[in-house]
């Protein structure tokens, strides 16, 4: 996903939540079914999250709800004593309180599923609504408490009208630097997308999430592919944003409310990998969709492949700073058996030498030639190249100590390393699989990707940080040349560059939110 979305939203959320995840209380229910009563809700949204708060009337004592053990990562819940709460500095449009929630002795009292909805700016909605995937974690926590409970039918509680706007911000920067600062101030500024008007005017929770899934905007840069050219990326609330060969964007719901963090396709089958490690898998071009046997928890799933035959997935172990900002920890990279998708055998399981933030070009990834005859793995300190016919795997020495981005150029053969770092940054080119690298001029500071096109120039987006404004800009590099020069000219308020599966940039997401594609030499709005 968008790194830079992820982390303006995990900013935002600090307004319900406190300080830095804590060890959950131990609570012995048998002791506590006769005062207390069981909350419970899912946010699926950040895969690291400390506790939601609740405020009871009267006492104005409150009780943080935490990772219920045994019920999966996004479900948070807690015996608190019976009595009426509300959801701290939750307020409704018109500025006045929500109905407050009543919380019975023995009983279990479901709030649905948090979900966060960007209106650009920093500014969300937050809504408390029910969600099919939050009705799966409420049965598996009815299961856990029966017990206990003195009636299994739950108690709900949900919004009933959309909530005031909240605009929450911080002073600190994803990543430290001044340069990151520039970018993250820029795209703050700048980011008031036309589509917080249409949230807002929204007359329920259930109207407000069904604009935003239709529009979210995509946050994975690279597209699977279909059958039909159409172009699949991942998007925030479960989505898969879909650009058809026309210029028309669509989207997927594929039932979670979790990020969809990497896409792939193979005829009519899709498979989307989730931030918290789930494959949910359409075989009828995206009409249902179901969740594969092979499931990664605790991981992020960072890329998913189809070569030579074979299912490769790539997941990431994440911690977050006190900003949220991702650091990979270690990844790992899974070959999946037959087409049922399961049995996830691993390949490579590695630690990262450096804890790597997820932030600007930096992606853990794999490419591969379109004639399926080798798969290369980007592990920031590690390059590998798998065979897919024997599953051999060797580590390839490249001339870089840390690679921000691998790709494969439209030649099928240019292999290009690239780590963005100031009078650091490095360019290398290889056009035997890896074996030998020709060093090139590396692009003007600070990068995000490098290619290769099928002329042998090598183009790159990088942003050129002004003394108040940042903005997106595409270089490129002759075959024979030593000079970058200006490529086409990026609209302004660009905020990220999506590819076009040869890995060319070639649609900027708009800090409005609006969709451009640069086509018969000039952007043209797709949305």
């Amino acid at each position: 996903m968008s790194r830079t979305t992820l982390t303006a939203a995990a900013l935002a959320a600090t307004l319900f939540i406190a300080g830095c995840a804590s060890t959950p209380p131990v609570q012995a229910p048998e002791q506590l079914r006769a005062t207390h009563g069981f909350v419970r809700i899912t946010i699926p949204q950040l895969d690291q999250f400390p506790a939601f708060q609740l405020k009871q009337e009267g006492t104005g004592v409150t009780f943080a709800l935490t990772p219920q053990e045994g019920a999966g990562p996004r479900s948070f819940g807690r015996w608190i004593p019976a009595g009426a709460y509300r959801i701290e500095d939750m307020k409704q449009a018109d500025g006045q309180p929500f109905p407050s929630m009543r919380v019975e002795a023995g009983r279990l009292l479901d709030l649905g599923a948090l979900t966060f909805l960007q209106l650009g700016n920093y500014e969300l909605l937050d809504l408390v609504m029910p969600h099919p995937e939050a009705e799966q974690d409420l049965e598996i926590t009815m299961r856990q408490l029966a017990p206990h409970l003195s009636s299994m039918e739950p108690l709900r509680w949900s919004q009933t009208t959309v909530p005031a706007a909240r605009r929450p911000r911080t002073d600190m920067v994803p990543g430290g630097g001044l340069i990151q600062a520039l970018i993250v101030n820029a795209i703050e500024d700048a980011n008031r997308p036309p589509l917080k008007e249409r949230l807002r005017q929204a007359a329920t929770p259930s109207q407000a999430f069904a604009i935003a899934t239709e529009t979210v905007p995509p946050a994975t840069d690279e597209p699977a592919i279909g059958p039909g050219g159409e172009r699949y990326y991942g998007a925030d609330l479960g989505q898969v944003r879909v650009r058809r060969p026309d210029g028309r964007w669509t989207h997927l719901d594929t039932g979670s409310l979790q990020a969809i963090t990497a896409v792939a396709a193979s005829g009519l089958r899709i498979v989307a990998g989730t931030v918290q490690g789930d494959l949910r898998v359409s075989e009828d071009g995206g009409k249902t969709w179901t969740l594969a046997p092979a499931r990664f928890p605790g991981q992020a799933v960072a890329d998913i492949d189809r070569v030579g035959g074979r299912w490769f997935v790539l997941t990431t172990t994440e911690t977050r700073d006190l900003n949220f900002v991702p650091f990979i920890q270690r990844w790992r990279l899974s070959v999946l058996d037959g087409e049922r998708l399961d049995n996830a055998r691993p390949l490579r399981d590695q630690a990262m030498k450096y804890t790597s933030a997820v932030i600007g070009g930096n992606r853990v990834r794999g490419v591969a030639p379109n004639d399926g005859s080798a798969y290369y793995v980007n592990g920031f300190d590690t390059i590998i190249k798998v065979d897919p016919a024997t599953l051999a795997v060797s580590r390839l020495a490249v001339p870089i100590d840390l690679v921000g981005r691998l790709n494969v150029g439209q030649d099928q053969r240019t292999l290009s390393a690239y780590v963005s770092g100031g009078m650091f940054s490095k360019l290398v080119l290889s056009t035997d699989g890896g074996a030998t690298w020709t060093p090139r001029p590396a692009p003007p500071y600070p990068g995000v990707d490098v290619f290769v096109d099928d002329q042998g120039t090598v183009r790159a987006t990088r942003w050129d940080v002004g003394a108040f404004k940042s903005r997106l800009e595409l270089q490129q590099l002759a075959a024979d040349g030593h000079q970058w020069k200006p490529g086409p000219k990026i609209p302004e308020d660009c905020l990220r560059m999506l590819t076009d599966g040869s890995g060319a940039p070639s649609t900027c997401v708009m800090n409005s939110g609006r969709l451009l594609t640069y086509r018969s030499d000039k952007w043209v709005a797709e949305d």
